[in-house]
């Protein structure tokens, strides 16, 4: 897909032997590369490092038609500094805003806008340096591998900010071991981003994963494993394993955990007989149920209810319960 866009290598930004390069408002650069500076229409162009904006949306859609590009050996990290704009990615268009990191492997076609204003730092790696070599960011779960948008914010921001000014720095000065200052501190950066994703990723498990459990807890008579991971919107598969993950236990024991639970408050509060409670809360048989009972009690329904001498439901569960 990306061979109809303008494909571009690292070597248009870096220094030779340099395996991190670093633009400061690449929109601008990347116009004069492409041409396109006296082709933007309504909009104002200004020496790098100034902001420059569109007037009408149209202006935009075009000019962003016209900005697309891909790279053919380098990720890049589009870091907004301040403002906002959007963003087209393959045929997907993005808001961005201060604080957003847009990363972008080789190969994908990508396109900034601002809208109304927008400032920009790119962090260009060398993609050999990365995975071959592993230097910058050796993970499974190696976040330059895919395009996506990581917004940071709060202390992950400030922190950021204050890394980005050091490499800036570090890049325009050039002084004798900048590159190995830079590369150290992307390091950091690249952290911040995972660590930002990751939380956000679990963030968005744990609420999904909340609105499956109060399902449960409404539902276990009944429910199924398909029946709640489809609540989560997660596969049967996925959802046995967040499940595990977050509660310690597995989904057939954590029902069952539930139905004896209510077997023991009507134990102790009712004068049902044994089977009729085993199947007003949802076990197919009464051998199974006093299986699962004395499993994770120690003794029998029977036993329970003869030696409750007047304790309540949470309390027996408390001293019973496994």
């Amino acid at each position: 897909m990306s061979s109809q866009y303008r494909e571009f290598t690292f070597a248009h930004w870096a220094s030779k032997g340099e395996h991190i390069a670093m633009i400061g408002n690449n929109i601008f650069d990347l116009a004069h590369l492409l041409n396109e500076k006296n082709n933007l229409g309504y909009s104002e162009y200004r020496k790098r490092g100034d902001l420059y904006w569109l007037h009408e949306k149209s202006d935009m859609d075009r000019c962003m038609t016209n900005m697309m590009h891909s790279h053919k050996d380098f990720t890049e990290i589009v870091f907004i500094r301040s403002g906002s704009g959007i963003t087209r990615i393959e045929n997907e268009e993005y808001l961005i805003k201060k604080g957003d990191a847009i990363i972008i492997p080789p190969g994908v076609p990508h396109a900034c806008m601002p809208y109304p204003q927008l400032y920009i730092t790119n962090v260009l790696i060398n993609y050999d340096y990365v995975h071959d070599k592993s230097v910058i960011y050796s993970r499974d779960d190696n976040i330059l591998d895919n395009s996506v948008i990581i917004r940071l914010r709060d202390q992950a921001l400030i922190n950021t900010d204050r890394m980005f000014d050091i490499m800036e720095n570090e890049y325009l000065k050039k002084r004798p071991g900048y590159d190995e200052v830079i590369t150290t501190i992307c390091n950091g950066f690249l952290m911040e981003l995972y660590r930002t994703q990751s939380n956000e990723a679990a963030s968005a498990e744990d609420s999904k994963l909340a609105k499956a459990l109060a399902y449960i807890r409404e539902n276990f008579k009944t429910v199924t494993l398909a029946e709640a991971a489809k609540v989560s919107s997660y596969s049967k598969p996925y959802f046995s394993q967040i499940f595990y993950k977050h509660t310690g236990e597995h989904f057939t024991d954590y029902i069952n955990k539930l139905k004896i639970n209510e077997v023991i408050k009507l134990l102790v509060t009712t004068d049902m007989s044994i089977e009729s409670i085993g199947e007003s809360v949802g076990f197919s048989s009464k051998p199974f149920m006093y299986r699962m009972f004395k499993k994770f009690t120690g003794v029998t329904p029977g036993e329970l209810r003869k030696n409750s001498d007047g304790e309540g439901a949470d309390k027996l569960f408390s001293k019973y319960f496994k």
